[in-house]
């Protein structure tokens, strides 16, 4: 009976009127429908008005970025093309630059060798004093024993190093004649061996071999043709022949050096 009751009231209370005489059912539907209808207006706000507001958004700013993007790439064009009109002649100022280092190089090397050769080979070593007839022999190293003694490697080096001509090569080009010149070095080392030994045996060679010995020249006959005994004057002849042919060891040896110091000429360079 309570159930009952209670839906009595409530559909009593469905069927009343406003002061208009409008149901109230009515009233509570219309309310429903406008409670709807803004559910409705947010839900197409949010999915419509929204996404299609985002997206011009979305468009203006690709439209800006595009814009800048043509900006951009025209001014990179306009770099390519001062990049390529100054191409040619930054290769014709790197070619100029390249061939005068390479002279600079060629005089630098050229003037190194000539008195590397000399001062390597004996040449700047100054010349005996010629002994006067009958004067007592000067002890000390000859000249060209002070030729056979020169330490061919530590002379090279230490003229790479003290060298002015050779301070505007670059670090490549100087690390590539130290390892010629050490080069060098290491080949005629055992010459200067064998140049020694030749020409500290000669004496005793030719006193073995009188044939060994050649013809001295004009200016020591003339010497030998000043008044002396037979035997001085042999003697002497023998000792200058000896001499001679000393020399000539040594001279060849020293040849063999400015020979090869001459090579660097034709060095190959990186």
């Amino acid at each position: 009976m309570t159930t009952h009751n209670h839906l009595k009231k409530a559909l009593h209370s469905l069927l009343k009127t406003n002061a208009s005489g409008v149901p109230v059912w009515l009233l509570w539907l219309s309310n429903l429908s406008q409670f709807g209808l803004l559910v409705t207006a947010i839900v197409v706000y949010v999915f419509t008005v929204i996404p299609v507001y985002k997206l011009g958004l979305l468009e203006e700013e690709i439209a800006q970025k595009t814009k800048e993007l043509k900006i951009k790439t025209m001014e990179l064009h306009d770099k390519e093309n001062k990049l390529a009109e100054l191409t040619p002649k930054l290769k014709t100022l790197e070619k100029a630059l390249e061939d005068g280092y390479r002279q600079i190089r060629s005089d630098s090397v050229g003037s190194f060798i000539n008195y590397t050769g000399a001062a390597c080979s004996g040449i700047l070593i100054p010349p005996e004093r010629p002994s006067r007839f009958g004067e007592k022999e000067r002890g000390g190293p000859s000249h060209d024993e002070q030729i056979l003694n020169i330490d061919l490697a530590t002379c090279l080096q230490r003229e790479l190093g003290s060298s002015g001509a050779l301070k505007r090569l670059r670090k490549e080009d100087l690390e590539l004649l130290s390892s010629e010149l050490r080069r060098i070095a290491s080949k005629l080392e055992p010459e200067r061996k064998i140049a020694t030994r030749e020409y500290r045996d000669f004496p005793a060679k030719a006193a073995k071999d009188p044939s060994l010995l050649k013809s001295v020249g004009d200016f020591t006959e003339s010497l030998l043709s000043l008044p002396m005994s037979p035997q001085t004057r042999e003697a002497l002849r023998i000792k200058a022949a000896v001499k001679q042919s000393q020399s000539a060891i040594v001279h060849a040896y020293a040849d063999r050096i400015r020979s090869e110091i001459r090579s660097l000429n034709s060095l190959h360079w990186k």
